[in-house]
């Protein structure tokens, strides 16, 4: 296979994804409490909101508790809406 073909494989293969590793956690990972709490955390780009955990607290907090994947760079990309979540997907 020639590196174009195996790199538009890859295109459409990642552009029918419909959500980022920090939002498909929470989708197949948690319970339902655990869930609210993490996206309404995950979600919370309120520095002065009482409930608001930085990107670097956040992703401390999911590694401690044995969650792989959720790096401050994947928060921060989520918070900003510029992950797979806010993505137009292709359909096959």
């Amino acid at each position: 296979m020639a590196l174009s073909d195996a790199i538009q494989n890859e295109i459409k293969k990642y552009s029918k994804r419909v959500e980022c590793t920090v939002a498909r956690i929470a989708t197949l990972e948690l319970s339902d409490e655990d869930r609210e709490v993490y996206l309404k955390t995950l979600n919370n780009k309120n520095a002065k909101d009482p409930d608001f955990l930085s990107t670097e607290k956040l992703s401390q907090v999911m590694r401690d508790e044995g969650y792989e994947g959720v790096s401050p760079s994947s928060i921060n990309r989520h918070r900003n809406q510029l992950c797979t979540c806010y993505r137009k997907t292709v359909s096959s």
